[in-house]
This record gives C-alpha cells, sequence and structure tokens, in this order.
C-alpha cells in the first residue's frame, strides 16, 4: 500500500501580512457586533467603552489608541526595558482602533443610528453570537501569524516573562484588573453598568475554547509565512517564549 501522504503538504500557505490584517479587522468586527447586542463586552473592551461612552469627543477607535499607549508606558516601567519592536504591539492597537471605527461607518453598526434596544432579542442574540464566534475565529488567526499581538496580550506575556512569573497567573490578575476598572468607571460616570453584563460573563467561559477549536481547524488547513522574511524572523526571535508554552487558546485575550 502507498504510504499516507504528509498532512503537512496537504495545508494550504497564506502570506502572515495580509491574515495579521485581517485578523485584527475580524477582533474589531466582533467588539462592534457584542456593541450592537448590548449583553456586555469582554472584561479588557470594557475600560475603553466606558470611556468613550462618556468622553464622546474622541471615538473608540482613538480612545483605543490612548489607552493601549498608557498600557504600553505602564509596561515599560514594569519591566525596565524597552525594545523598539515593542512599538509594533501599539500598532497593532491602531490598527485595531482604526478598524473599529471603520466598522462604525456603517449605519447598522452604528448605535446613533441604529439603536440596539430596536432590535427583538433574538436579533440581539444573533448578533452576540457572531460576535463571539467572529473574535474566536479572528483571535485564532492573530495566534498563527508571525507578528506582535495587541498591548493586552503582549502586556500580560511580557511581563511574566521579564519578572518570572507564571503566565496564566499574570493574564488572571490582568484581566481582573480591567474587570475592577470597567466597574469603579461605570459606576463612578454612569451611576450604573456601562459595556459589563451577562455577555462579559459567557465570553470568558467560551472564548479560550472557541479560540482552541478554531486554532485546530486552521492548523489542519492553513499555514502562514511573512512576505517579509526578515521582519518576520525579527519577530520570531524577539517574541521567542522563555517559559513553558502556554496552551492555544488559554492565554488569548477576549475581545469581543
Amino acid at each position: 500500500m502507498p504510504n499516507a501522504s504528509n498532512p503537512a503538504k496537504k495545508r494550504l500557505t497564506l502570506p502572515s501580512e495580509p491574515a495579521y490584517l485581517f485578523a485584527t479587522a475580524l477582533i474589531a468586527l466582533s467588539v462592534v457586533l457584542t456593541d450592537m447586542a448590548d449583553f456586555g463586552l469582554s472584561m479588557i473592551s470594557a475600560p475603553t467603552y466606558v470611556i468613550s461612552s462618556y468622553f464622546t469627543a474622541l471615538s473608540f477607535g482613538v480612545w483605543e489608541y490612548i489607552v493601549e499607549g498608557a498600557l504600553f508606558l505602564i509596561l515599560c516601567l514594569c519591566v525596565h526595558r524597552f525594545r523598539p519592536i515593542y512599538l509594533f504591539s501599539f500598532l497593532t492597537g491602531i490598527l485595531y482602533g482604526t478598524f473599529v471605527d471603520l466598522w462604525r461607518l456603517i449605519p447598522f453598526f452604528d448605535r446613533t443610528v441604529t439603536p440596539p434596544d430596536g432590535f427583538p432579542i433574538p436579533v440581539r442574540v444573533l448578533l452576540f453570537a457572531a460576535g463571539v464566534l467572529v473574535c474566536a475565529i479572528g483571535v485564532a488567526f492573530s495566534i498563527r501569524v508571525q507578528y506582535f499581538p495587541s498591548m493586552y496580550d503582549f502586556f500580560s506575556k511580557t511581563f511574566s516573562e521579564c519578572r518570572g512569573c507564571r503566565y496564566l497567573k499574570v493574564k488572571y490578575i490582568f484581566d481582573g484588573t480591567c474587570l475592577a476598572v470597567s466597574v469603579v468607571l461605570s459606576l463612578c460616570l454612569f451611576r450604573r453598568f456601562v459595556g459589563i453584563g451577562v455577555g462579559t460573563v459567557i465570553i470568558t467561559v467560551l472564548n479560550g475554547p472557541l479560540i482552541a477549536l478554531f486554532g485546530r481547524l486552521l492548523d489542519r488547513c492553513l499555514t502562514f509565512t511573512p512576505l517579509i522574511r526578515p521582519l518576520g524572523r525579527l519577530f520570531t526571535a524577539d517574541t521567542a517564549p522563555s517559559a513553558a508554552p502556554v496552551p492555544d487558546g488559554a492565554g488569548a485575550e477576549p475581545r469581543g
């Protein structure tokens, strides 16, 4: 009998750079979808959402630049280290915020044009489900391209490596801090919860397993390689893990 063919040879190879942009656009779309569902966003998206909902002179995307920029400075101060390549994580945040604002140019995704409370509950449930699935697919793509993740993901990874802490412990503390900040901001600015709800809990529970599921599906049919090979090697070398690897999906930040 002929030997079974190598499954890796059957996978389609895609360039990393377009996949990176595609993943970022999907993650931004997931935030817009879950926002329109109005059941609550993820813990890490909620602080920026609360701020942008109160200080409306700037868009959500612009506030995203500001928040991730502040987080970048905090990270550099905490680890006492700075490398210019770290700025690519901030660039990812800029792209993410820009994509969110671009998606909101579509009237259906603009809350001022299409208020979520005008949707029947089944439509809102469908929007929320679509947001969760799109987020998981986007993050699964993002993990597999050889470029920096957003500052939210990068903060936990870099802090844990530089300080010698367990990654998951740092991640849980980071996520919990984001949730606490969202609660405090909501109560101080609105006297009620904004951007936090039952959907926040659902996203927290489902996002990791869904990312792992879609990651396995992607690994069966796709592989990624950078078009700009020197840049790809630079990212791969700089992000090489210094500790035990984190299971796929376990360390990914839910952005819906």
